[in-house]
Formats: C-alpha cells, sequence, structure tokens
C-alpha cells in the first residue's frame, strides 16, 4: 500500500537531484545540437525542460521515493516527442503547456481544496492565454473536479475554487494582454465569448455549492446546466477557428507511433495500478491522475503535437513502473530471461529505438 510522505514542497536533496539530472541531459542535448542551440539562447530555451523535470520529479518525490523521483526526472529527457519540444532554439508554447499539465496535477495534491481548485483554475487560464488547447484540457479537469463532487458532496470546494480562479485570472490575463497589445478584448484563445463562458460556470456552481447538502439527481442536474450552459454560450458567441491539418497518430509512422503512445498507456496502467495501491485520497489521486493522462493521450491521438503533454504527464506513474519491474528483473535467477526482461524495459524507455536500428540495418 502506498502512503503519502510529508514533505516540503521543494526540499533541497529534490533540487540538487533534478538540478543534476537536468545539467547532464542539457549537456548532452548541447553537445549534440550544438549548431542550432549553442549560445544565450540555449540556456533559455533549456529552462523550461528543468521546470518540467522538477514538477515531474515532485510528484514522485511526495509519494514514492527518492529513485522515483530521479526516474520522474529522467523520463521526460528520454521522451522523443518531449526532447522535439524542448531541444529547439525557439521558445515554443508548447513548453509552457507541458509545465501547465504539470503544475495541474500537482496541484491536485493540495491537501486544501479551495487553494487546490484556485491554483488549477489559474493554471487553466494561463494555458487558455497560450493555446485554444486549453480548452480541451481545462474541460478534462473540470469533468475530473466535477466527479469529485458527484462522489462527494464535501468536495464540491475543489469545482468551485477551480470555477473562480479561472474566471478571474481569465478576465486579468486577457485584460493585461489586451493592454500590452493596445487593442480591446478580442476574438483570440482567451477571448470575450470564452470569457462569458467561463463567468457562467464559475456563477452556476457557486450558487449551487450554496445550496448543498442536494439529492444527488438536483447535483447532476445543476453541474449539467452549468456546462450546458457554458458550451452554448461559446458556441454563440466564439466565430468559426480555423484547426490547423495535422496527421493523426495512426496515420503516422510506426516509429512515431511508438513514441507517441507507448509511454501514455504504460504511464496509465501504472496510475491505474497505484490507485487500486492506495486507499482513501491517494486511491482518489490516482485515479483522476489516471482519467487525466486518458484525456491527454485521446486528444493527442487526434492532436498529435498534444503528444508531448501525455508522454511528460505519465512520467510519475512510469517511474513507479519502473522501479517495480527493476526490483522484479533483480528476483530473476536465469540470465537468459533477466536479459530479455531488462531488453523489453528498455524497449519500455525508449520503445521506438528497434525500429530505428532495422531501419538502419535495412
Amino acid at each position: 500500500m502506498l502512503v503519502e510522505r510529508r514533505r516540503s514542497p521543494f526540499p533541497l536533496e529534490l533540487l540538487v537531484r533534478v538540478a543534476i539530472a537536468w545539467a547532464f541531459v542539457a549537456t548532452v542535448l548541447i553537445a549534440a545540437n550544438w549548431a542550432s542551440i549553442s549560445g544565450p539562447e540555449a540556456l533559455l530555451s533549456l529552462t523550461p525542460l528543468g521546470c518540467a523535470m522538477l514538477l515531474s520529479a515532485r510528484i514522485a518525490w511526495r509519494l514514492m521515493g527518492e529513485e522515483e523521483a530521479t526516474l520522474a526526472a529522467l523520463i521526460p529527457a528520454l521522451t522523443i516527442p518531449v526532447l522535439f519540444e524542448f531541444s529547439s532554439s525557439q521558445i515554443d508554447h508548447y513548453e509552457w503547456q507541458i509545465n501547465l499539465a504539470l503544475v495541474a496535477v500537482n496541484a491536485l495534491l493540495s491537501r486544501r481544496p479551495t487553494i487546490g481548485g484556485w491554483v488549477i483554475g489559474a493554471t487553466c487560464a494561463a494555458w487558455l492565454v497560450l493555446s485554444a488547447e486549453g480548452l480541451v484540457f481545462a474541460g478534462a479537469i473540470a469533468c475530473i473536479l466535477a466527479l469529485r463532487w458527484v462522489r462527494n458532496r464535501e468536495a464540491r470546494a475543489w469545482l468551485i475554487g477551480w470555477a473562480q480562479g479561472i474566471a478571474v485570472f481569465a478576465l486579468i490575463l486577457s485584460l493585461a494582454l489586451a493592454v500590452m497589445q493596445g487593442t480591446s478584448l478580442s476574438w483570440d484563445s482567451l477571448g470575450f465569448g470564452q470569457i462569458i463562458a467561463i463567468a457562467w460556470v464559475a456563477v452556476t456552481v457557486t450558487l449551487l455549492g450554496r445550496f448543498e447538502p442536494l439529492p444527488a439527481g438536483a447535483r447532476l442536474l445543476g453541474l449539467g446546466s452549468a456546462a450546458a450552459g457554458a458550451i452554448g454560450l461559446a458556441l454563440m458567441t466564439v466565430p468559426h477557428v480555423s484547426v490547423p491539418s495535422v496527421l493523426p497518430i495512426w496515420q503516422a509512422s510506426v516509429s512515431a507511433m511508438l513514441q507517441y503512445c507507448v509511454a501514455p498507456l504504460i504511464g496509465i496502467f501504472a496510475a491505474t495500478n497505484l490507485a487500486n495501491s492506495s486507499r482513501d485520497w491517494l486511491r482518489r489521486y490516482w485515479g483522476d491522475y489516471a482519467l487525466f493522462l486518458i484525456a491527454a493521450f485521446v486528444f493527442a491521438l487526434i492532436y498529435t503535437p498534444a503528444a508531448a503533454i501525455a508522454c511528460v504527464l505519465a512520467a510519475p506513474p512510469l517511474a513507479w513502473q519502473v522501479r517495480e519491474w527493476l526490483r522484479r528483473i533483480r528476483l530473476v535467477r536465469p540470465v537468459g530471461q533477466r536479459l530479455v526482461a531488462t531488453l523489453a524495459l528498455a524497449w519500455a524507455l525508449l520503445p521506438a529505438l528497434p525500429v530505428i536500428v532495422l531501419t538502419k540495418l535495412a
């Protein structure tokens, strides 16, 4: 059974471990890609990678152990879709979307639902500023928090805090963006239509929370009204937005499919195992984590640029699973079976490597 170990948010030992791992990865990336990322911009482009490694390792540090934390920091650096986003000399919004996703799942660890909800709401608002894809992930996290409320009315503070947080910060960030650009509120990734829809949700769930305790049917009706009203307002106020043409994963090469799919699938499997191995709030946390990872993976199947987000979200549970497999491999006596098991573990971490090697040999 897994238990939470109460520790400071960012202890010195964790910072040192992640700093060493980041320095090693950064050195390798700069050495391998010197022509494109050398100079002062190299450190700047690799800073978001360090943030992602730290946020990923923090989950494992708090809920698992030191070795799992180190693995959780290194696994994102072993994933090709993630390295593609972080090794470029151009600061791209996907680097920060990855970090915002990790901030959200870290906030789910909060023992104060209202604060955790507000942090997640602020994170979703910042995500919407970066990209309209934030709507997908904001909707996914809202459904997870609503499910918490449906299962337990005492957990309503999560969704209420999220709705209030995203409404307040969406307005603040959109006004700040408009002032910096010297324009009025526009119809972009965080425009007037989204603000109206978000405000509707915030007002509806706040009022609904004040009427608790409610029968389960009335609670579901209220939450459904909040969601339906938000969708309706968004559809009425937001004009048609062109979606960039991106091949879905099933039309990509075998190598790309392995890179995009293996890590998230193992992460979903591991998060489910973690939920089954835990009790009380830890069981709920890993169950919600698995749901969020599933949502990210399904979206990545359709829109492949989002695969990096799914791969990084998979890192903490994948680190635990790798650690469990390593423990079992050590107990295998026959050398041949141990070698096969070790190769299988290496394939799980670098799924496209066999295909790349065979292609080169061919």
